[in-house]
């Protein structure tokens, strides 16, 4: 953590008794499902969040965020509340 920001790594490394390097944990990209129904700020916060390094899958609707769950669980879903006539704390219950 720098400056109060996590970053992802892709390559955590340990040493090993025998003093090899091994990989733990994770080798792939954190995976962030944006549910955002705002077309602008799915732009601003895909462009931001891949820069440092996160795969962003986007839903604009509680349907198709679903879908994209049921799809391929993510290590985190980024969920605005208020889409359109939706409320976005539904797809939570």
């Amino acid at each position: 953590m720098v400056d109060g920001v996590v970053r992802p790594t892709s390559t955590s490394r340990n040493q090993c008794d025998r003093g090899r390097t091994r990989l733990s944990y994770r080798e792939s990209m954190v995976e962030i499902v944006l549910v955002e129904d705002e077309r602008d700020m799915v732009d601003l916060l895909s462009t931001h969040l891949s820069a440092e390094g996160y795969q962003i899958r986007s839903a604009n609707s509680l349907t198709s965020a679903v879908s994209a769950v049921a799809q391929r669980e993510p290590d985190l879903v980024l969920l605005d509340i208020t889409l359109g006539n939706d409320d976005g704390r539904d797809v939570l219950r």
